[in-house]
């Protein structure tokens, strides 16, 4: 080491002086008393990799006001969760981007007291639907373009809008852009009411985007995981001051088959392994819809083992096991020997199975499906009772 190294001078640090945030919250008219907030910093933002971000947990006071001594200098998020009045069960998240300059002291009023709400949807969809576990959401997007970083512009050709970007997102497992655009924008969530309606208090007039996420009711008394919503539908309303209804949803739903009804063509495509429905025509077929982390998978292999006693050589039997959305679970499908002649594993993809499960109406698994040689649906519920529908197929066939 030089000897004369300690007395060499570092570049001084200049560090940005704090920003001070006070102000008061309404929601639906009301102060939003007691309500523990957090603000913290939006750090993905490159030109801020550099900075000392701030996070701050906060309470307002009993008129819904709070103040907040130290905010960095640096665009952030101030976040609060509310319990709903009309079902505890349920949570409205409220998320308020914003960015203040080095030193600065604001006053602020943040008002989400403009009501809006929609009209219910066709009951004939509604039946299909878990309405008490569906949810919903409003973002303002009349600028979340010019929000994107720098680097995800570059790499990616603009799109269209919103909803088609955070699909790109989801697909790249960019989770960290996704997290930035979710949290850049002012965003609140709503409630979905028995009818299919939503509602929600935002803070006025704008053009927001209204997503709205389904879930489907379970079709077998296992179902205990959920791989994907009924319907996931993105809306935007141009929303206009003292217009508090929207129009109604736009919502695209295809009922799942009914017993005794032919069942859709589909075609399964993954980098592993390819089939349709038009290989395995004429064939009993067992749709084995199930995912790695359920509880249930020991007694539906257990179920599916039952099937060796009833096969004889070259039955016109099918058995597709279908993983959806495998996970980390060391849980697996154990498909007995006899029965690997007539069986094929696949392991689907996002977009595979957001594509086949709600033809079957297989958003929650496990769930098992009996398609006889005719093409007809026959059966779609547990593991156990499907195998013995497919017993009787087989023995009627011979």
């Amino acid at each position: 080491m030089s000897a004369d190294r300690g007395t060499e001078k570092s570049p001084p640090v200049k560090l940005k002086p704090w920003a001070k945030l006070k102000g008061s919250i309404t929601v639906a008219g009301k102060p939003l008393a007691n309500q523990k907030m957090s603000v913290q910093p939006l750090t993905h933002f490159p030109a801020f990799d550099n900075s000392i971000h701030s996070y701050s947990r906060i309470t307002t006071n009993a008129a819904g006001e709070f103040q907040i001594a130290k905010v960095g200098p640096h665009p952030v998020s101030l976040m609060f969760t509310i319990q709903s009045k009309t079902d505890k069960s349920k949570r409205t998240r409220i998320n308020i981007p914003f960015e203040l300059a080095p030193g600065e002291s604001r006053d602020a009023e943040f008002n989400f007291d403009y009501a809006i709400d929609s009209p219910g949807i066709d009951p004939g969809i509604t039946k299909h639907l878990q309405l008490d576990r569906s949810s919903c959401g409003f973002r303002k997007i009349d600028n979340w373009q010019n929000l994107l970083p720098a680097e995800f512009k570059a790499a990616n050709k603009p799109l269209g809008g919103l909803a088609e970007t955070i699909k790109l997102l989801e697909s790249k497992e960019d989770w960290k852009t996704m997290f930035l655009l979710s949290n850049i924008t002012e965003s609140t969530t709503g409630e979905v009411q028995k009818d299919g309606s939503i509602s929600a208090h935002i803070s006025g007039p704008g053009k927001w985007q209204v997503s709205t996420r389904y879930s489907g009711v379970p079709g077998s008394s296992d179902a205990d995981i959920s791989v994907c919503d009924a319907i996931d539908h993105q809306q935007v309303f141009e929303i206009k001051d003292g217009v508090h209804r929207l129009e109604p949803l736009d919502v695209k739903f295809t009922a799942p088959a009914k017993i005794g009804e032919s069942v859709p063509d589909f075609k399964i495509e993954t980098e592993a392994a390819t089939v349709s429905s038009e290989e395995i025509k004429g064939k009993v077929v067992l749709l084995d819809f199930w995912n790695d982390s359920s509880k249930h998978v020991g007694s539906s292999n257990q179920a599916i083992a039952k099937l060796k006693s009833a096969v004889q050589v070259d039955d016109p039997l099918a058995i597709l096991s279908l993983n959806c959305f495998p996970g980390s679970a060391k849980l697996q499908r154990e498909i007995p020997t006899e029965l690997s002649h007539y069986s094929k594993s696949i392991s689907l993809d996002r977009e595979a199975y957001r594509d086949l499960c709600p033809k079957f109406g297989a958003w929650n698994v496990p769930l098992a499906v009996v398609i006889d040689q005719k093409g007809k649906l026959r059966f779609s519920g547990t593991h156990s009772e499907a195998v013995e529908i497919v017993r009787e197929l087989l023995h009627d066939s011979n």
